[in-house]
């Protein structure tokens, strides 16, 4: 539950300013915007699900910029990790690994939205991603097994591929200068391992790291 504290503290604190700030005539016609997001995070790859479970949360910063009167203009930067445990054979030994998956891409699209209430939006959007990804292990033999510990077995695998992402959602505008964002993202992203990676590390085919994001963000207009 440690993992979910700051994602309900995300979603609940701007409510305290709700009795005061959302009028019927809110006017936010600002060019830019900028927004901390939270998600929970859904893989539902089986190799992910078997070393680290498919339930992850995902951070994010986000701005934009109003380019027409439906169109923004949109970029960010995300952050997900994982810690999970595996086991492989290697050498006729059952190796059992201690291990972390870190995420982070960086996207970039557009937006288009369109007023449905003078203080709510939907939007629909879409761009494209680069990711980094980084796996880092701790083997319990290293210690003990002296070759091992040398070259063997690799201590960190860094990645880096192109994606995609789609989004959908809603803005609630709380005053001129603040807002809520309800939204659903997925996030389609796929990172190759080489014929060396796949000696060394628990997966043995492409890494699918796709999956939706279902969050809340709060956002202010400048």
């Amino acid at each position: 539950m440690r993992n979910f504290t700051p994602f309900f503290a995300l979603l609940f604190f701007p409510f305290q300013m709700f009795a005061t700030d959302c009028l019927p005539d809110c006017d936010c016609e600002t060019d830019w915007t900028l927004e901390v997001r939270g998600a929970y995070y859904y893989l539902p790859d089986r190799a992910l699900k078997k070393v680290y479970t498919p339930h992850w949360m995902d951070y994010e910063v986000e701005t934009a910029k109003r380019v027409h009167d439906f169109i923004e203009v949109w970029g960010g930067v995300s952050w997900a990790s994982r810690k999970g445990h595996g086991h492989r054979i290697y050498r006729h030994e059952d190796l059992r690994e201690r291990t972390t998956l870190f995420l982070l891409p960086i996207s970039l699209g557009l937006k288009v939205i369109y007023p449905i209430l003078p203080c709510l939006d939907v939007y629909l959007g879409a761009g494209i991603s680069y990711s980094f990804l980084k796996i880092k292990y701790f083997c319990r033999e290293h210690f003990f097994q002296e070759e091992l510990s040398r070259s063997s077995l690799k201590k960190a695998i860094y990645k880096n591929e192109f994606g995609g992402l789609f989004k959908v959602g809603c803005q609630w505008a709380m005053s001129d200068s603040t807002f809520l964002d309800f939204f659903v993202d997925y996030q389609g992203q796929r990172f190759r391992l080489s014929h060396k990676d796949h000696r060394r590390n628990l997966f043995s085919h492409p890494l699918d790291c796709s999956g939706f994001k279902f969050g809340a963000g709060c956002g202010v207009y400048f």
